[in-house]
């Protein structure tokens, strides 16, 4: 079986505790922020109350979590609910909705011509930045290949395949995850 090359940054799947799998929590963004945020980017605080900004590749900082989409009134006074932030908007009354629960599951797609093996179960593993869609307003975000282990200072750690039609193991898989690195929780030590 091939995997469809589709990367769509981390998609709310499931929470382990059961319930609604999409909880998330209002933040803000800075009015005029010069960052494109799409829906499926990992966040993180911006040291300004509650901005958001969105997280670096690789980066061992924890992660506030995922970001949802955003409500605002743009500069023509109309009210926007939108699944991406286009850099450098003028706004007011701005919120971010992110997916902030520390024990949320998300589905994303790992990069490299190897993709996930069945034996990196349980590892840890950054995340890669991608380009996102200014059409869907999607995430290009992936799991990054290089260097999966037991490190616990990297950013999400592999739960296994995702269960989806046409998914397996190899290349472009799509791997269920956590955030590793969790503003509101502790890190885990990968196995």
């Amino acid at each position: 079986m091939t995997n469809v090359d589709r990367p769509a940054g981390l998609l709310p799947n499931r929470h382990v505790a059961g319930g609604t799998p999409q909880r998330s929590g209002g933040y803000t963004i800075a009015d005029g922020l010069a960052q494109d945020l799409y829906s499926g980017d990992p966040v993180v605080l911006t040291g300004n109350g509650r901005d958001i900004t969105i997280a670096s590749a690789g980066d061992d900082n924890p992660i506030l979590g995922v970001f949802a989409g955003c409500a605002y009134v743009d500069a023509n006074g109309e009210q926007q609910f939108r699944p991406r932030w286009p850099s450098g908007t003028s706004a007011t009354e701005i919120e971010a909705y992110v997916y902030d629960d520390p024990n949320q599951e998300f589905v994303a797609q790992v990069d490299d011509t190897l993709g996930l093996e069945e034996g990196e179960v349980g590892f840890n593993a950054n995340l890669v930045a991608g380009a996102g869609n200014d059409f869907t307003g999607r995430s290009g975000w992936q799991i990054d290949k290089t260097g999966m282990a037991a490190t616990a200072t990297f950013q999400v750690k592999i739960l296994g395949l995702a269960r989806q039609p046409e998914n397996d193991y190899g290349q472009y898989a799509k791997a269920r995850c956590r955030i590793n690195r969790h503003l509101l929780a502790n890190a885990v030590a990968g196995v």
